[in-house]
């Protein structure tokens, strides 16, 4: 399993395609923050105006056909075409996500037709996955080598016919989809940033593969520079313009995704789970993990058991 298996394995991602959206002529639509989500449109056809919300932040991005928009932290957005109106975004309860709709006005005009997705992960804002991205991430067409956009007709052929499993392969399918997002996002940017390119870095994917090999293990930022081959402080700077923040807090982040999915998956006790987690005790472990995530580790097990029902 290579290191960026291991990443998706560990972040306990799941994803869905809540609409497939065709609208004629001028229209808009407004969707309120969903915190735990990230949110996704891909603009099958036609072209649209898009602006996060409120309108204060001022960031705006025009969509073509084939362009794909991101928000990694769900913030609230709305999308448009012709005149631009007043509108009261629309609340995404958790039944709306997992509830695919076909949204059609069956209106004269040029049409825009769009996908609409989701995807929910542990602890969203802190994962190293998603630490440097923005708030928007705009991936222009034609950017990837043909993968990406075959996932994308797979997934709008189940949303246009949508019949009996159609929404279980559309929400199969946004997984392999995440990967090839971010991959074409960081291959977008002049200077990539993020976890993907440090996977890419010949000094700090070694230090990655090596923590991720061993989280347990009592790493200090010395014997990661030595890992990857470099001086402590060039390894800790390159990590640093590539991450946004030091080895050690990312070990630190580490630990809590490799105890959330033990905690998730697997019945260990907990000492067991500290020590594979990298701390000395269950008590050590415990007060670590409610910092981290505001749940004690038991806590945090029941509520996992609550939503697998």
């Amino acid at each position: 399993m290579g290191i960026l298996d291991t990443v998706f394995r560990d972040m306990a991602v799941t994803g869905g395609v809540f609409a497939r959206c065709a609208y004629h002529g001028d229209w808009q639509m407004a969707l309120e923050a969903r915190g735990g989500q990230m949110l996704f449109h891909v603009i099958k056809d036609g072209g649209t105006e898009f602006e996060l919300l409120p309108e204060h932040r001022r960031q705006r991005v025009s969509l073509a056909t084939g362009d794909i928009v991101v928000l990694p932290y769900g913030d609230a957005h709305r999308l448009w075409r012709g005149e631009s109106q007043p509108v009261i975004p629309k609340a995404l309860a958790v039944p709306d996500l997992n509830r695919f709709t076909n949204l059609d006005d069956k209106k004269s005009g040029d049409p825009t037709v769009f996908l609409c997705g989701y995807y929910q992960l542990d602890q969203l804002r802190s994962h190293p996955l998603l630490r440097r991205l923005p708030r928007v991430m705009h991936i222009r067409a034609g950017h990837d080598a043909g993968q990406m956009a075959s996932i994308i007709a797979l997934i709008d052929r189940e949303a246009h016919t949508s019949t009996d499993g159609s929404q279980t392969i559309m929400n199969r399918l946004t997984e392999p989809l995440l990967i090839y997002l971010l991959r074409a996002w960081t291959q977008q940017q002049q200077t990539p940033v993020g976890l993907l390119a440090a996977f890419a870095d010949p000094v700090v994917s070694r230090a990655l593969a090596a923590m991720h090999s061993k989280p347990e293990h009592r790493w200090t930022v010395a014997i990661l520079g030595r890992e990857a081959r470099a001086s402590r402080a060039k390894f800790a700077k390159r990590f640093q313009d590539l991450l946004g923040y030091g080895p050690i807090e990312y070990l630190k982040q580490l630990r809590m995704t490799r105890a959330m999915e033990l905690l998730r998956d697997t019945r260990m006790p907990l000492a067991r789970i500290a020590e594979q987690s990298g701390y000395e005790s269950a008590a050590a472990f415990s007060k670590a993990f409610k910092k981290h995530t505001g749940l004690s580790p038991q806590q945090y097990q029941r509520g996992q058991l609550i939503a697998k029902r």
